[in-house]
């Protein structure tokens, strides 16, 4: 990851776009800064996205193991939007009673609930989960089992850095499109292409400028349309 200045106008500008800071996730959910940062520890949620600190600091790096585990303690920290979702459900649950713990368990169990139901009826979701399907035959307990890692991925910010809106059908949608396009860009049929690319970009943020190119927007959206000389996404314009 190239280290980025304060004066680099399109990062800064591409996370102030589509990411909030804490006070404004906190406004976002109804709740207090500290609220949010109680649920986001017991893991309700996910934490910061990016950090600023003199360089940017990515989940997604971290996770990749190429950045530190956790963001810097002075930086600034970005949080994705979509988790205010998560914090939602998680504080009404604890204004019936429920213990953050609790909460956050119930989070996950509807994600990894929702994920089985819908896995075995999206077309083409073999390809992005093949654990899933053993002998070619669906099988519901490998299905929680991968919702589960699918969950600790996004509560770890790797899906913070990805899709607009993270839940079960945009998981399993991006991955089952990303892997077509992946395996189909080099010789797939170019219309075909195309409206699967659309749909992905539907799914998915543009990425930060200097994850792009070796992201899921790089390796399939990018690639395709330079492949078919079809011009430039132009993300951050």
């Amino acid at each position: 990851m190239r280290d980025l200045t304060q004066n680099d106008t399109a990062a800064r500008s591409y996370v102030a776009r589509y990411f909030w800071r804490l006070p404004e996730l906190a406004a976002a959910t109804g709740l207090t800064e500290e609220e949010v940062q109680r649920l986001i520890r017991a893991g309700c949620g996910p934490g910061p996205i990016y950090a600023w600190s003199g360089r940017w600091w990515s989940a997604l790096s971290a996770c990749r193991g190429a950045d530190a585990p956790a963001p810097p303690d002075q930086g600034e920290l970005y949080y994705s939007r979509s988790a205010a979702w998560d914090l939602r459900r998680a504080a009404l649950l604890t204004r019936e009673g429920a213990t953050f713990t609790a909460a956050a368990d119930a989070n996950r169990d509807n994600f990894v609930s929702r994920f089985a139901n819908l896995l075995p009826v999206v077309e083409g979701a073999e390809a992005a989960f093949p654990s899933c399907w053993p002998k070619g035959v669906f099988d519901r307990a490998r299905a929680e089992t991968a919702a589960g890692e699918e969950w600790a991925i996004w509560l770890q910010g790797a899906y913070g850095v990805c899709l607009r809106v993270f839940n079960a059908s945009t998981c399993i949608h991006k991955e089952t499109l990303a892997a077509r396009l992946k395996l189909r860009v080099a010789d797939g049929m170019p219309l075909d292409l195309l409206d699967e690319a659309q749909a992905l970009a539907v799914l998915i943020l543009p990425f930060a400028p200097w994850e792009r190119l070796t992201g899921t927007p790089g390796l399939t959206i990018d690639l395709l349309l330079a492949r078919l000389a079809l011009g430039d996404d132009l993300p951050y314009r």
